[in-house]
């Protein structure tokens, strides 16, 4: 019986247990959809109005610099 029964000694008491796997078992993150996160559908409906802006800005800018670095005249606006 005594064989069976698991009991400590005395010089047991105080150790640490032996490194090795953790016993808590590992965090896992939860799966949370793409329409329930605020920064990405922010960043998605955002995304068509700073394209069109920056079209809007960008384009006519470009533009005027391509006129301005060639010889277009105001009669002859085409690019050489």
């Amino acid at each position: 019986m005594d064989d069976i029964k698991k009991t400590k000694d005395k010089k047991d008491i105080g150790k640490r247990p032996p490194l090795g796997k953790p016993s808590k078992p590992p965090i896992t993150r939860e799966y949370i959809p793409l329409a329930d996160r605020d920064g990405a559908v922010g960043t998605i409906m955002l995304a068509p109005a700073i394209i069109y802006v920056a079209g809007l800005v960008a384009i006519p800018f470009f533009l005027a610099v391509a006129l301005s670095l060639s010889d277009a005249t105001v009669g002859n606006p085409s690019i050489h």
